[in-house]
C-alpha cells in the first residue's frame, strides 16, 4: 500500500517541532509570551476589571508623565500603538471623560491631548493599584534582586533585537487589530 505524502510531511513536522521545542531559546521565548500574555491580560488586573484595555492604559500612563500634554505623534513614540491606532485609544478615553483635545498655542494645526481633572484623579488611583498589583505578582515568584536579574537580562535580549549590526527598529511589531502589542 503506497504511504500518503501528506502523513509522511506531517510526521517530519511534528519531528522537526519535537526538536525545536527542546531548544532553550525556543522554551523561553514561549514562556516569555505567555508570561507577557498572563501579565497584560489577566482577569484580575486592575484595568481590566475596569473594562480597559492595555492600549488606553499606555495612553494614558504616557500623559500621566507630561504635564503640558502630547500630540498624537508623541503618544506614538512614548507607546506601543501605532499611529494609525491612536486616535480610537483616544476617542474611547475621550468619551470616558479622561482626556481632552486642545487646539497647540505653537500651531493652530496641531492638537495637544492632555488630561482631564477626572483623567489625573483616575490615573493616580489606577497607577497605585497597577505599582502594588505588580509588586504581587513579581513577589510571588522573585526576591527583589532576582527582579533586578530578570531586568537585567530581558533589557539585553531586547537591545540584541533592536541592534544587531543593521537597525532592527525598523521591524514592524506583533499586533492585535491596528494596536502595537
Amino acid at each position: 500500500m503506497p504511504r500518503n505524502p501528506a502523513n509522511s510531511d506531517r510526521h517530519s513536522l511534528a519531528a522537526m517541532m519535537a526538536q525545536n521545542d527542546k531548544l532553550p531559546s525556543v522554551g523561553a521565548t514561549k514562556t516569555l509570551i505567555r508570561a507577557a500574555f498572563i501579565i497584560a491580560n489577566g482577569a484580575n488586573r486592575p484595568y481590566i476589571k475596569l473594562g480597559m484595555n492595555l492600549s488606553e492604559v499606555d495612553v494614558l500612563s504616557a500623559l500621566a508623565r507630561s504635564e503640558a500634554g502630547l500630540n498624537c505623534s508623541e503618544i506614538a513614540d512614548a507607546t506601543l500603538i501605532t499611529k494609525g491606532g491612536i486616535t480610537g485609544v483616544l476617542d474611547r478615553l475621550e468619551a470616558r471623560g479622561f482626556v481632552q483635545r486642545l487646539p497647540s498655542r505653537e500651531d493652530r494645526r496641531s492638537i495637544r491631548i492632555q488630561l482631564t481633572e477626572k483623567g489625573v484623579g483616575f490615573c493616580r488611583e489606577l497607577f497605585e493599584e497597577l505599582a502594588d498589583d505588580n509588586q504581587e505578582i513579581f513577589a510571588k515568584a522573585l526576591n527583589p534582586a532576582q527582579i533586578k536579574q530578570l531586568i537585567k537580562f530581558l533589557t539585553l535580549v531586547v537591545r540584541s533585537m533592536e541592534y544587531d549590526g543593521e537597525t532592527r527598529t525598523n521591524v514592524s511589531e506583533p499586533t492585535h487589530g491596528h494596536e502595537r502589542i
